[in-house]
Formats: structure tokens, C-alpha cells, sequence
């Protein structure tokens, strides 16, 4: 399964690594990623591909993140 999130970060290289080491801890492939400033923060938008339930579990994980202010899927 493929899908394509936005995702809204604190400003700060932490609030990244945590992001992508979720994706890493779900075995999921990262095949996009595109990041741009977004006025107090970063906003990411990526596409992941991995199992239905994987990418259920890194969004559940990533929404409760402190370093993660909104979190939700494009298709």
C-alpha cells in the first residue's frame, strides 16, 4: 500500500529525525519527501509505502508526538 501524508513539524532537526526514525521503526519505504519552511515550522509532505497496518501505526505514532502538530493522509 502507498500513501501520501502532510505533516506539520516544530521547527527544529529533532522534530525531523524523530519523523523518519517512526518510518524506520514501522519498516516502512520512504519515496518521497518533500520538506519547506512553513512559518513557525516545517511541513512535510512524503509518501510511504508498507503494509496497511504499518502505516497505520506510524500515523498513530507520529500524531502523538510532541514534535508533530497535525498529521493527516492525502488520499
Amino acid at each position: 500500500m502507498r500513501r501520501r501524508l502532510q505533516i506539520r513539524l516544530s521547527n527544529s532537526y529533532e522534530a525531523v529525525l524523530k519523523l523518519l526514525l517512526f518510518a524506520k521503526q514501522g519498516r516502512l519505504s520512504l519515496s518521497e519527501a518533500h520538506l519547506k519552511a512553513d512559518g513557525g515550522g516545517i511541513l512535510v509532505e512524503m509518501v510511504i509505502e508498507g503494509p496497511p497496518e504499518k502505516i497505520n501505526w506510524f500515523l498513530q505514532k507520529a500524531c502523538g508526538s510532541p514534535f508533530i502538530y497535525e498529521c493527516r493522509s492525502l488520499e
